[in-house]
């Protein structure tokens, strides 16, 4: 819709728009009030009203920065030479290819570098990690195939490990599995690992890694990590320029996880599909496990706020609609 513009703000007793050319403004800021009323409509003498609730909301403007002229024109002169050097990446999708050329999911990521004219520049991409931390599982000790001496495994340096001793396993169907010391591979999760609440895991991840508890614990739990299925297109992704991570929302399929005859059984009341919060370094395309997490619902417009350092997005329930029938539902503003 459109709005007014915006009143002129007084700085000194004058309207700051009409000053001469000394000051700049340097972008507008809309911020939204709003309040809730509740009201009862009653049934036919009984409780069968409904509840309405209404929002009112009103816009007010807000000057969000203001520079003295002459600074902004320094600023505006020093701006090529401090960037000039600088790279700029993207995240690439690129079709998987079958052995006859059809298209195939999972795609393919890499993290390239653009030139000025936003194409891929001549220089090396790098892979786009798809591994996301799936949760707390049990297995037997017998799926290691690699261990540390004296420090807990490093995920992407198992995902390495494990990719390097079954190169012909693919990479959708590979579970990486990490219980402290050890590695673990297989590639089939459902026979060989048995889900757990997080509780059960206690073990950090490595000296040179993090210190969430992410990777198993005693005695022979799992921290498991395993390529998403597909990307939510709710949500674009979001960029934190302090800490280079890209996160997006991304999908696993219930049946890939649990047994496909309890998935889909409407008894067990399983949603079809899990969502997680996806988190890659641009750095070096390594996953960031550290930054991942189950998500509640499917999240929308997913943005990095860099004021506060946090992720914000709205966020629904995602039974909604699908799995469940109602006649209302609610959105959240979700933060991390």
């Amino acid at each position: 819709h459109s709005a007014p513009p915006p009143p002129p703000l007084k700085r000194g007793g004058q309207p700051l728009l009409s000053r001469p050319f000394g000051d700049v403004v340097l972008g507008w800021m809309l911020e939204m009030t709003c309040s809730e009323a509740t009201q009862w409509d009653a049934g036919d003498g009984d409780m069968s009203g409904r509840v309405h609730r209404h929002h009112r909301c009103r816009l007010r403007y807000m000057m969000q920065h203001a520079f003295p002229g002459s600074l902004l024109l320094l600023i505006a002169g020093l701006l090529p030479r401090s960037v000039q050097g600088q790279a700029i990446s993207a995240v690439i999708h690129l079709p998987t290819l079958d052995a006859k050329g059809n298209m195939m999911g999972p795609e393919k990521n890499i993290v390239a570098s653009l030139n000025p004219n936003g194409q891929p520049a001549d220089t090396a991409s790098k892979p786009f990690s798809q591994f996301i931390h799936l949760g707390c599982f049990s297995a037997p000790l017998s799926i290691t195939r690699s261990a540390m001496q004296d420090v807990n495994y490093n995920p992407n340096a198992c995902i390495t490990a494990c990719v390097a001793r079954f190169p012909d396993w693919k990479l959708d169907d590979m579970v990486i599995a990490v219980s402290g010391p050890r590695c673990g591979c297989s590639n089939n999760l459902q026979r060989d690992f048995q889900e757990y609440g997080p509780d059960k895991c206690v073990y950090n991840c490595g000296p040179d890694a993090f210190d969430n508890p992410l990777c198993g614990g005693p005695p022979n739990f799992w921290g498991v990590f395993k390529q998403y299925q597909y990307q939510s297109l709710a949500t674009h992704g979001a960029y934190d320029p302090w800490r280079y991570i890209f996160y997006t929302v991304v999908v696993i399929r219930e049946d890939k996880i649990t047994d496909p005859v309890i998935a889909w059984n409407p008894d067990f009341g399983l949603e079809p599909e899990r969502y997680y919060l996806h988190a890659v370094n641009m750095q070096t395309g390594q996953a960031a496990f550290q930054f991942q997490s189950r998500l509640p619902g499917i999240v929308t417009g997913l943005q990095y706020d860099l004021d506060d350092s946090r992720l914000c997005g709205l966020l629904q329930s995602q039974s909604v609609g699908r799995t469940s029938f109602v006649d209302s539902w609610y959105y959240y503003m979700f933060v991390i």
